[in-house]
């Protein structure tokens, strides 16, 4: 009965104090929240983020990498050419820059925060492979990042 006491008043204190918004609120926006957004950035940051991933962004697609980095509305997608020592296009670099430039991206996303993701992610990017532009599956995207470590 004690440490039930103690329990219930630590969890009181906890959800009455900014640890609760910051150690339970993320995981529950993560769950019930699809909305997916651009984190501001400084323009130092921005072009760090752009000169780690010019090996996996296609030329022609860094000013529309640059303009969904400030929060623009992109004219194409962006050409995803990302690939593995194979020679083939996966996408755990693409998680890891997502996840470095979305809102909350410091969690991996559950739920309706993952489904969004692979929407935003659809939405942005498109595959760009020997000169061809394909569209990225939802399955094998939303498969790819059931493997994704953070």
């Amino acid at each position: 009965m004690f440490y039930l006491l103690v329990g219930v008043a630590m969890l009181g204190k906890l959800i009455w104090t900014k640890k609760f918004e910051s150690a339970l609120l993320p995981e529950i926006k993560n769950l019930v929240n699809q909305n997916i957004s651009i984190r501001k950035m400084k323009v130092s940051e921005i072009e760090e983020v752009i000169k780690l991933n010019t090996k996996n962004i296609d030329d022609s697609s860094l000013n529309d990498f640059q303009d969904l980095l400030k929060g623009k509305e992109i004219e194409n997608k962006i050409k995803w050419v990302g690939t593995s020592g194979k020679n083939v296009i996966t996408y755990t670099e693409l998680f890891s820059l997502l996840h470095l430039i979305l809102e909350g991206g410091d969690i991996k996303f559950e739920r309706a925060k993952r489904k969004g993701l692979m929407n935003f992610t659809i939405a942005h990017f498109v595959k760009y492979e020997k000169e061809e532009i394909s569209q990225i599956p939802y399955g094998s995207l939303n498969s790819a990042y059931t493997n994704f470590v953070l």
